[in-house]
């Protein structure tokens, strides 16, 4: 059964999709990966094209929670990269999520802003135990 790896933070200019798009060729250096593109601006989809990547895409997704479950049994890793919101999208993301990485930039602000994305992380963890 596969991982599902998501990147995740409610601001923008965190460095999710560079995260996201670094751990996606290490992963598809190891074995079957699916990346999830759920950001609107589809930037890491346009990243990876033409590039030599092991694996496939999945563009804004109807339901990111559903597709992420699915395909864990069809690869190794699924890793989701998510819009700079909290909206349903990212939750979905983080509550089906064996892991999520929190990009965060070295200033006040920017740490700051993440302590929402880190609270809904962790009420996740709390339904799901």
């Amino acid at each position: 059964m596969g991982k599902v790896i998501a990147v995740a933070n409610q601001k923008g200019g965190t460095g999710k999709t560079s995260c996201a798009v670094h751990l996606l060729h290490w992963c598809s250096q190891q074995s079957s990966t699916l990346l999830i593109d759920a950001d609107s601006q589809e930037s890491s989809t346009r990243w990876v094209q033409g590039r030599d990547y092991n694996c496939q895409i999945e563009r804004n997704p109807d339901d990111l929670f559903e597709l992420a479950q699915d395909q864990t049994d069809n690869y190794q890793y699924v890793i989701i990269d998510c819009p700079a919101s909290l909206g349903e999208v990212t939750k979905a993301a983080i509550y089906c999520s064996e892991l999520v990485l929190v990009p965060v930039q070295p200033g006040v602000l920017d740490v700051d802003s993440a302590r929402s994305t880190f609270r809904h992380i962790h009420s996740s963890q709390v339904k799901t135990e």
